[in-house]
């Protein structure tokens, strides 16, 4: 029964500024929960660094030319050559952490993470190359692989409406979150936060992508009219210059370039700092598949004022105040009820705190290994995955 060979695809991982990259990273980090039966290893891009994954000391890595980016050579690799690379390393199971997988059956066993259906969803303003890509992907993977995993319950309902699977082989496994966030802010992280925002004003903060399904232009309208009632500055975090383009020329046209600081990427220890320092944290993305800056943003008792779209009230649980973000009136109207009571603002940060609990890794990973054993266990008596 020892000795079982899982293999994961760490090349997403390898990437930056993502919240795929984010949770693969800190997945990877956890895997050592795992039962002691398996053997891990990772496939690694070559010409990108993997300094920054914390693999298990005794993973194997298995290194390939082949990154992400090129998606024709990737795709053709990922069906044609990979295949054979698992079986001669005598893999039991993969595991693709980012919608890919072999389609075509083989000596080991398949699992596929999809996160969410937003290629199916009109929200997605993508390239239409690009969508339709990833849908023929999604579609053809989904037939084939012995399970699924996707992060939320409202993310399975949404491809159980789009794919031809049986409910039983979409499994949820909630995301987990880095325990740097569970972890108290100490004060040389915050005075280098402070020196590095050049201010030390009461803040509201936000950090994630800046796409058009995230919303921050409504985030942006509404600060404006929260400005008028309240002595305070928005602090944006997160990388993405071509995205936030836009969303400069807004914020110049509305006067508010001295009031809204633009923090770039931030790091664990970064984001924890801005965390524990900000009034208010809003995140008002209009669709997400788990919401991970929610979660991360309650373990560090931040108070959450969160769009209830998507899977993110099922995330926030009690733990977050949910609002309609789609218009900049009335999420500002909910943003000055949440800064004007400070008893609403410390039982967000007590009940975001308590909610976070259940987003601790060993939750994730024991729902995994079980998942595992469950596939290779009813490989070897014969039974279909």
């Amino acid at each position: 029964m020892s000795g079982d060979k899982l293999a994961f695809d760490a090349r997403v991982a390898q990437a930056q500024g993502s919240g795929v990259a984010s949770y693969s990273r800190s997945l990877i980090e956890h895997l050592h929960l795992l039962p002691e039966r398996f053997k891990l290893a990772f496939l690694v891009e070559d010409s990108r660094p993997w300094d920054q994954i914390a693999f298990p000391g005794t993973a194997e890595l298995l290194r390939t030319k082949v990154g992400r980016s090129d998606w024709l050579r990737r795709d053709v690799w990922e069906q044609f050559v990979l295949p054979r690379c698992l079986e001669r390393s005598g893999v039991a199971l993969y595991h693709g952490l980012d919608y890919g997988a072999p389609i075509r059956a083989g000596r080991f066993l398949r699992v596929v993470t999809f996160y969410d259906a937003l290629a199916f969803s009109p929200i997605d303003d993508r390239h239409p190359v690009v969508k339709a890509r990833i849908r023929f992907l999604i579609r053809q993977v989904a037939r084939s692989v012995d399970a699924i995993v996707t992060i939320s319950d409202y993310s399975r309902q949404e491809l159980l409406r789009h794919l031809d699977v049986a409910p039983e082989r979409i499994v949820t496994v909630w995301c987990g979150i880095s325990e740097t966030f569970f972890g108290r802010c100490r004060p040389d992280e915050a005075d280098s936060v402070i020196r590095k925002l050049r201010f030390d004003d009461p803040f509201i903060l936000y950090y994630g992508g800046f796409g058009k399904r995230k919303n921050v232009e409504a985030l942006v309208r509404a600060f404006a009219r929260v400005r008028k009632v309240e002595d305070c500055r928005l602090v944006l975090a997160g990388p993405g210059d071509g995205a936030f383009a836009g969303l400069g020329a807004l914020i110049r046209a509305l006067g508010l370039e001295q009031v809204v600081t633009r923090f770039g990427f931030a790091s664990e220890e970064e984001l924890r700092a801005l965390l524990a320092l900000c009034r208010l944290f809003v995140f008002p993305s209009l669709y997400e598949g788990f919401g991970l800056p929610i979660a991360e943003a309650m373990a560090c008792g931040a108070p959450v004022l969160s769009s209830r779209a998507g899977a993110l009230a099922e995330i926030a649980g009690e733990g977050a105040l949910l609002v309609d973000a789609k218009e900049p009136a009335t999420l500002a109207e909910a943003m000055l009820s949440a800064l004007g009571d400070a008893v609403l603002l410390e039982s967000l940060r007590v009940r975001g705190r308590e909610r976070a609990q259940q987003f601790r890794w060993r939750h994730g990973v024991e729902r995994l290994g079980k998942l595992y054993c469950s596939l290779v266990d009813g490989r070897r008596a014969g039974c279909p995955g």
